[in-house]
């Protein structure tokens, strides 16, 4: 199932790439379809039964759950598995997007102007919970910049790892979401407003405010279709 670019700003792969990549995805599919459902089955039969004796009762939480079956060797390999298939994703991706990131730099500036408008606040501080991990392992998380040129990496890349990662689930230009909320709507909608860090899209059709606070991110975003970004980030309420 080869990821193809189907809009401008769609990262593109060659023979080897493409090779590299197909190979995470079938390692992500037998990790998920071959190992993954025999966790339920680990539980089911060795791990709730063996809880239920020690404590005379049935787990009250996934934190019970999960320490539990931790603690599994055949979990541990599963986790360790698919922990390794999430790092091969951006280990196959993310070279392929770096070699032909000047040409999506200067197709991204030529939307410049012509696809709506996008004002960034240079005071911005990002929030923690964002910078303080890779979050989905991604290197850099969703808000490294290669440069200081108008830097669309993180888009570009998430771009083509999330069509992998879901396996084309979201359809051809990754606007699942967005033209399933349309259509919900009744496809009459003028604006929509989206709190998202990704490149999700929303049809051109209805164009949304998008609250991400990854500026690469948002860079991209621009680039692919009619919107106005804003650039406020979404509050976390505290517990």
């Amino acid at each position: 199932m080869p990821v193809h670019a189907t809009h401008d700003m769609f990262p593109d792969a060659h023979h080897d790439e493409q090779a590299r990549q197909d190979f995470v995805r079938m390692f992500k599919l037998q990790v998920q379809g071959a190992f993954g459902p025999g966790n339920r089955v680990l539980y089911e039969k060795k791990v709730k039964p063996a809880f239920e004796r020690a404590t005379q009762r049935p787990p009250k939480s996934r934190s019970e759950v999960r320490k539990a079956m931790g603690r599994e060797p055949y979990n541990k390999m599963w986790s360790a598995l698919l922990r390794t298939s999430q790092e091969l994703l951006y280990e196959s991706v993310g070279p392929s997007v770096e070699r032909q990131l000047p040409a999506l730099q200067r197709r991204a500036k030529a939307y410049a102007g012509r696809r709506g408008t996008l004002t960034l606040d240079p005071a911005l501080k990002i929030p923690s919970y964002h910078a303080a991990v890779n979050i989905h392992c991604k290197p850099g998380g969703y808000h490294a910049e290669l440069h200081n040129d108008g830097d669309i990496y993180a888009g570009a890349e998430y771009d083509r790892t999330v069509h992998m990662y879901l396996m084309g689930a979201m359809g051809p230009n990754n606007d699942d979401f967005g033209r399933s909320a349309a259509k919900w709507l009744g496809g009459t909608t003028r604006r929509c407003r989206s709190t998202a860090c990704s490149t999700w899209d929303v049809p051109s059709a209805t164009p949304p405010w998008r609250g991400a606070t990854s500026i690469p991110m948002r860079r991209s975003t621009r680039s692919m279709s009619p919107r106005r970004v804003c650039a406020t980030p979404t509050p976390v309420p505290k517990r």
